[in-house]
């Protein structure tokens, strides 16, 4: 069984990620509603077979949120380092970097 790779990011929450319309527009309802959760899957073949990889992004409770603790987790490592240099390439481009 494949051990999951895990990150905890600080300093970033969904909504800083995915800055879509669509988040601003359940801001505009005036609701508090937000992100908690989002997952992503990457199809690939390998040795001719179909194999997928899946990442998840969550925050575990709302003082997470409030916080700006993300946690990133991946059976795949790769796939972890492609997300998170997207994600840094992201804030770097915004000039919202973290604070450490």
């Amino acid at each position: 069984m494949a051990a999951i790779e895990k990150v905890r990011l600080e300093g970033r929450t969904l909504g800083d990620i995915f800055k879509e319309n669509f988040l601003r527009r359940i801001a505009d309802t005036g609701e508090n509603i937000f992100p908690i959760s989002v997952a992503f899957v990457r199809e690939f073949e390998k040795e001719g077979k179909s194999h997928a990889s899946l990442i998840t992004f969550s925050h575990q409770n709302n003082d997470e949120v409030k916080n700006k603790i993300l946690h990133v987790e991946s059976e795949d490592p790769e796939l972890l380092e492609l997300f998170l240099k997207i994600i840094e390439r992201e804030q770097n481009v915004t000039g919202s970097k973290s604070e450490s």
